[in-house]
């Protein structure tokens, strides 16, 4: 039992018997002779089994008491020990009752103990596990996740009964301390259910009456090993906080809105080996205890904004917001950004080829991207576009197939955020590319540019919105499978040619005569054949016209289209095409390998810097001309991208921020460069006092009722318990520390597991203080 004590010698110490093994507890002492000083009363011990793991509190019957739940392995059931504090018969504090074996002490509970145990066979073995009251009868329920892959809810009955059970099949779950919580995630007063997976989060919302609805998956970043539930930005609505051990900037947020959670908002960090999460409500803020990577240092952190850059400084890299897309099978798969919800920003739009599902990331108040809504689509969609194609307001999203070798385009709502089924465009064989165009720049309207093969070889195809369609043909076969078409006016004579990308092909350019007539340039830039990456446009020599802007090893070049006369003997002059450099900006390093460059717009359209993509360090740079006029890089960094796939500025009306896209295979990255980014103000650390420490978990409560949290670290290299206090200067104090045991194993074999292995914080004596419970070996230590 703990206890506050007031003027209590330094010396004062209670002496607990573990077995043969002897345990000191020292009172843990504030310093000063009037100081108040708090300790632990007698040990108590509760035998179960060897292996016994994932111990969680709960209130069984409703009775007051703090009771325990622990899963027991070996014999495929949970154990429930109720407190039976008060109970007639039982006399936790007295006199044991006399044994006939002082051994029988140590391995059995007495039958006055605290707890009396009983049962729940399962069949599994539980690898998560969890506690609450979900269907509002003020009894908790039990929730696991197991070995067979089957989330299971054991309802509390009546009487103690926990017979009726709720499953479902969920494939991917990951076990652990922090991989199932029981919460009210959507803020309607039902605790719902939460269960992180190695690729996402499943979220069971609770809709009462012990029904659920079907899980909301969200995909999340890869390496993921737990999740917390946090008021991350304390507007009463839970956030989730995912961390990636031992990585850095591995801390991902994820903030919760009116409907739906958002993006995931990554936190710049040094490595860590585990994280916890609490509310600081002495000082209103949001903390953060963790475990350093190299599990010897105990550490404090405060988590909160950094500001907004100066407008001399809107490059600075701001906070990076990531929407993870759904898993599938393919190389290529249809993403577009476009302002579905007409608020100014662009949202996502990402097909899931595998499942025939089409995935809107809608741009919400928080200056982020909800929840996707999820729509019927096409199979094997590879390429999507998106514009407003009838002229009218509305809409239209077209979708290239290669499984169902078709183009569909759909119609979106935008009061509703509905999206039709796609309908079927006339016939094209074996579409391969497509861009969809707006009217100008040698175009009365809107149309769809589609690159596709035919009878004749090849052909480009210009498709209006009543569906009138322009085909030009050309002969032969196209080298290789095009990657990309990308409309750009690259000889600058204010009509858009059709560009196509082939990897280690020559870049072939549809210069554009007149209204839908094209004639065919093969070009290969200085250098060699196009290798990939991706192509921009911009304004890079500020002379009002666009380039084209593409890596080339360790810098990216611009490039216009010039041609030259060329005479023969027929007296007929014919014009010769070529690209011609004319700017260029080099990477921070020889060994640099630059996939993408796009120029950088202010608020107001002006070019300002440009954003560089390096793949040999998965790093954003910035380059701005000095005043010479030469292109430098000043900045950097890191960005969690897995093979970019596109680099693009988004549109952000009425902001100064600028939204620059990193989009890789598995994810888009936005750098909100210039605006608000989180971060994690170090408060104090401390190092372990073991020589070799190895930190198992940590414990946090305010235990002496000072507005200050203690804060208990499991020690497993020798088994210890550690006590630090965080003082109001944001320091931490060593107050106390202790073995568990001496050897590694009671019976002197070797240990499955780290010890101790875990720890909870509760009142389980009824007193209104805070006692510690630990799991180690084969028993339940309070």
């Amino acid at each position: 039992m703990s206890f506050p004590v007031s003027k209590v010698r330094a010396a004062q110490a209670v002496a607990c018997l573990f077995g043969p093994f002897f345990l000191l507890f020292t009172s843990l002492i504030a310093q000063g002779a009037e100081a108040k000083h708090w300790g632990f009363g007698p040990l108590e011990m509760f035998p179960i089994e060897s292996q016994i793991q994932l111990v969680s509190p709960l209130d069984a019957n409703n009775d007051g008491l703090s009771d325990l739940i622990v899963s027991n392995p070996r014999k495929s059931e949970l154990t429930l020990l109720l407190n039976q504090t008060g109970h007639e018969g039982a006399n936790p504090e007295g006199n044991r009752q006399v044994l006939k074996n002082v051994n029988d002490g140590v391995n059995r509970l007495p039958p006055d103990a605290r707890f009396k145990t009983k049962s729940i066979l399962i069949q599994s073995r539980p690898k998560a596990l969890a506690t609450g009251a979900l269907d509002q009868d003020a009894l908790p329920d039990i929730i696991f996740y197991d070995d067979r892959e089957t989330l299971t809810v054991l309802w509390n009955g009546k009487e103690g009964a926990w017979s009726e059970k709720t499953t479902w099949r969920v494939t991917d779950g990951i076990p652990g301390l922090k991989s199932l919580m029981i919460k009210d995630l959507n803020m309607d007063a039902l605790p719902d259910i939460a269960l992180l997976g190695e690729s996402q989060v499943s979220i069971f919302y609770n809709k009462g009456g012990r029904a659920f609805d079907q899980p909301r998956n969200i995909q999340i970043p890869s390496g993921v090993t737990s999740f917390e539930p946090v008021d991350v930005n304390q507007d009463h609505q839970l956030d989730l906080v995912f961390h990636v051990p031992n990585r850095k900037d591995g801390l991902y947020i994820c903030l919760r809105n009116a409907r739906s959670f958002g993006n995931f908002i990554q936190v710049p960090s040094i490595p860590f080996a585990k994280v916890f999460w609490q509310h600081d409500t002495y000082h209103g803020k949001v903390q953060m205890f963790a475990i350093s990577d190299h599990l010897d240092q105990l550490m404090a952190y405060e988590l909160g904004l950094r500001p907004s850059a100066k407008s001399t400084e809107k490059t600075d890299s701001g906070a990076l917001q990531m929407i993870r897309f759904p898993e599938f099978s393919g190389i290529k798969r249809g993403v577009c950004w476009a302002d579905m919800n007409e608020d100014g920003r662009d949202d996502c739009l990402v097909s899931d080829p595998d499942a025939g599902l089409l995935n809107v990331f809608l741009s919400n108040q928080q200056e982020g991207w909800d929840e996707p809504r999820i729509f019927p689509s096409l199979t094997g969609v590879q390429e999507l576009t998106v514009m407003d194609w009838g002229r009218d307001g509305g809409l239209e999203v077209f979708l290239l197939s290669k499984d169902e070798d078709q183009i569909g385009h759909a119609h979106w709502d935008s009061v509703s955020k509905i999206m039709s089924y796609p309908e079927k465009l006339p016939s094209l064989s074996k579409p391969l590319v497509m861009q969809g165009q707006t009217s100008g720049a040698g175009h009365s309207s809107p149309s769809l540019v589609v690159l596709h093969e035919n009878d004749q070889g090849w052909a480009v195809s210009t498709i209006g919105s009543e569906l009138s369609m322009q085909t030009q043909s050309f002969q032969g076969s196209l080298k290789g499978i095009p990657e990309r078409l990308m409309l750009h006016d690259l000889d600058q004579d204010d009509r858009v040619d059709c560009l196509v990308f082939t990897p280690y092909e020559p870049l072939i350019c549809l210069r554009q005569q007149t209204e839908g007539i094209y004639e065919t340039i093969e070009l290969t830039p200085p250098g060699g054949s196009w290798q990939g990456g991706w192509a921009t446009s911009g304004d890079l020599d500020a002379d009002g016209r666009s380039e084209l802007i593409m890596p080339f090893k360790n810098m990216v070049r611009a490039y216009n289209m010039t041609s030259r006369t060329l005479s023969n003997d027929t007296d007929a002059s014919t014009l010769d095409w070529a690209l011609q450099v004319v700017g260029q900006i080099n990477g921070p390093s020889n060994a640099s390998s630059l996939r993408s460059g796009v120029v950088l717009e202010d608020d107001e359209g002006a070019a300002t810097h440009v954003a560089l993509f390096d793949v040999s360090g998965s790093r954003l740079h910035v380059a701005e001309q000095d005043s010479k006029g030469v292109w430098r890089v000043i900045d950097g960094q890191d960005m969690a991208v897995n093979e970019l796939v596109r680099l693009q500025q988004l549109e952000n009306e009425g902001s100064q921020e600028i939204l620059l896209l990193c989009e890789g295979k598995d994810g888009a990255t936005v750098n909100t460069m210039g605006g608000q980014a989180p971060l994690l103000k170090a408060m104090g650390k401390q190092r372990s006092m073991a020589r070799e420490a190895r930190l198992q978990s940590l414990l946090s409560a305010d235990f002496d009722q000072d507005g200050m949290p203690e804060v208990f670290a499991l020690e497993t290299s020798e088994h210890r318990v550690e006590c630090f206090q965080l003082e109001p200067d944001q320091s931490f104090s060593i107050l106390n520390q202790w073995s568990v045991f001496e050897k590694r194993s009671y019976r002197n074999q070797g240990a499955a597991f780290p010890e101790p292995k875990e720890g909870i914080v509760a009142d389980f004596t009824g007193d209104g203080l805070l006692d510690l419970c630990l799991i180690v070996h084969d028993r339940v230590i309070l």
